[in-house]
């Protein structure tokens, strides 16, 4: 979309819908960095899965959620899935701080957080 694009324009709540984004770049220290992103969805299937019941918000799809690992200026890692949660920040040795999401069938008293470590293979 150009820069400078007045609101509303008709593409603008399908762009912000539909289109890939990326949603947070953690620098885990050493040169190496994680990217997560959403991957977009086509139109049709926005319509198959939004409904008045239950709004279909793809930023937030932990199905269409990648992770990208980059150490140096390269691309170290193939597509990995998007983690659980959302990523908080990162901690010392290449764990990540994910805060887990919430239960809406009952009432939680407290946040739950979870720590994931990159490991190499």
């Amino acid at each position: 979309m150009p820069i400078g694009t007045q609101f509303p324009y008709p593409n603008v709540l399908q762009l912000s819908r539909l289109s890939a984004k990326n949603q947070k770049l953690l620098n885990l220290g050493n040169n190496t960095y994680l990217l997560q992103y959403f991957t977009g969805i086509s139109q049709a299937e926005y319509d198959g899965r939004n409904s008045e019941e239950n709004p279909y918000e793809g930023p937030l799809d932990e199905t269409e959620q990648r992770i990208i690992i980059f150490a140096g200026e390269k691309q170290i890692s193939k597509e990995l899935p998007g983690i659980t949660g959302s990523l908080i920040l990162p901690l010392p040795g290449n764990k990540i701080l994910v805060q887990e999401r919430e239960n809406t069938e009952i009432e939680e008293e407290f946040t739950r957080f979870s720590i994931y470590q990159l490991q190499s293979n």
